[in-house]
């Protein structure tokens, strides 16, 4: 490409699509003044310009309760980790079990159904034995104890204040948390599992 043309095509960029170029002159300024963020502001720097996520076909967490990853299954095909059954019925099962935990630390108040009254693990091993019934389950068992729990949870959280959220839990495998924080495990958790369901899903062609 000679320069006229090269010209010609920067300024039909320019005019007709102006906020690209601003984007890329602020990132070049950004990637310009990196070197004074990290002599002059402290450890602390200014926001990302931006995210990338790539998602991928199975979940790329390590946690410690998950027996895949105990075991190393977890590098092997993504269709023999977990079902999608069993990654809707892992979401239950895990949120039930972070319900019960903000119930013993007294951060949610009220009386669970029968369906959900259950002894609160002690115990890593306790906790994965409260976790086996996912594999278990089936499609119908798995959505209508997600829906049973979830809904359990919003009823019990709805009513708090903002102060309460800071409330301190022991949250399974996690440790003490503020019920803001258990919340935040609850949703990144779910809406993991889900996207690998999704993957496996469109793996097979069922879903696009």
């Amino acid at each position: 490409m000679s320069t006229h043309q090269m010209l010609r095509a920067g300024w039909q960029l320019a005019t007709e699509h102006p906020s690209l170029i601003l984007w890329y002159l602020r990132n070049r300024l950004r990637i310009a003044t990196l070197p004074l963020e990290r002599a002059f502001a402290e450890g602390h720097s200014l926001a990302p310009r931006f995210v990338t996520l790539k998602p991928t076909l199975r979940c790329n967490l390590r946690c410690e309760f998950c027996r895949f990853v105990a075991n190393g299954d977890v590098f092997g095909n993504p269709r023999d980790v977990l079902s999608v059954r069993g990654n809707v019925s892992d979401i239950a099962h895990t949120n039930h079990l972070w319900l019960l935990d903000a119930l013993a630390a007294g951060a949610v108040q009220g009386e669970l159904p029968a369906a959900l009254r259950r002894p609160r693990p002690t115990s890593v091993d306790a906790a994965v034995e409260f976790l086996e019934p996912r594999d278990t389950h089936s499609a119908a068992e798995a959505l209508t104890y997600l829906r049973q729990v979830n809904n359990q949870i919003a009823s019990m959280v709805a009513p708090l204040p903002d102060s309460a959220l800071e409330k301190p839990v022991e949250a399974t495998f996690y440790g003490q948390k503020s019920l803001r924080d258990v919340l935040f495990i609850i949703i990144e958790h779910g809406s993991l599992h889900l996207g690998q369901a999704w993957g496996i899903l469109k793996g097979k062609g069922i879903a696009s």
